[in-house]
C-alpha cells in the first residue's frame, strides 16, 4: 500500500514539475541556431583544436618534453588530408612514450590510400595499423584533398579515443582478458 501512495505521489510530483514550463531566466534568452555549413575545415580551425588536443596529452600523461612543431601555421585555407595526416603523426609520437598497453595490428590494403604526399602515406600506415585512424575512413581513402567538418571530427575524436585506450592501463575487474590464469 505503501509503495502504491509512493508511486502515486511521485507520478503527480513529476507532473507537476515538467507542467511549469521553462524558467524566466531561461524562457528570455533565444539560443542562437548553428548554421550547417559544407565548407571545409579551415587550417586555422584544426590548428586550433590540434592545440587543445596537444595541451590535453601533455596534462593528461604528464609529458613536459618538448616534441617537433606543428606540420602547419594558421590560415583562412582548407587543410589538406595530408597535412591532417602528418599533425596527428606528430601528435601519435608525442605520446607515444607513454603507451601502457599494445593492442592488436590491424590489417589493411594501403592501395585504398588517395593520399599524395609519400610522408602522409607512410605516417597513415603507420596510424591506420594501430588504429588511430580508419582503414577507409574518408581521411586516408576518400576522394578531394580537403575534409567536411563531419568526417574531421570523426577522424579527430577515433584518434583522441585509441589515444587515450593506449596510454590508460584498463582495469583486470572490468576486462577479462587481463585476468590471470585464462
Amino acid at each position: 500500500m505503501i509503495r502504491q501512495l509512493t508511486t502515486i505521489a511521485l507520478a503527480l510530483l513529476a507532473v507537476y514539475c515538467f507542467a511549469q514550463g521553462a524558467p524566466e531566466h531561461l524562457a528570455k534568452h533565444n539560443q542562437p541556431r548553428i548554421a550547417v555549413s559544407n565548407a571545409p575545415v579551415t587550417q586555422a580551425e584544426a590548428y586550433a583544436m590540434f592545440q587543445r588536443v596537444e595541451r590535453a596529452f601533455r596534462n593528461i600523461n604528464g609529458i613536459t618534453e618538448n616534441g617537433p612543431a606543428s606540420a602547419f601555421s594558421p590560415s583562412n585555407e582548407p587543410i589538406s588530408r595530408d597535412k591532417t595526416v602528418i599533425e596527428m603523426a606528430r601528435l601519435y609520437d608525442l605520446v607515444k612514450p607513454k603507451f601502457t598497453i599494445k593492442l592488436r595490428t590491424v590489417k589493411f590494403d594501403p592501395a585504398v590510400f588517395t593520399l599524395h604526399d609519400k610522408t602522409a602515406k607512410a605516417e597513415a600506415s603507420k596510424l591506420v595499423a594501430a588504429g588511430c585512424i580508419g582503414k577507409y575512413a574518408q581521411l586516408v581513402a576518400g576522394a578531394g584533398n580537403t575534409m567536411q567538418v563531419g568526417s574531421f571530427g570523426d577522424a579527430v575524436g577515433l584518434f583522441i579515443a585509441r589515444i587515450a585506450e593506449l596510454t590508460h592501463t584498463p582495469s583486470s575487474r572490468f576486462s577479462p582478458y587481463l585476468k590471470l590464469g585464462r
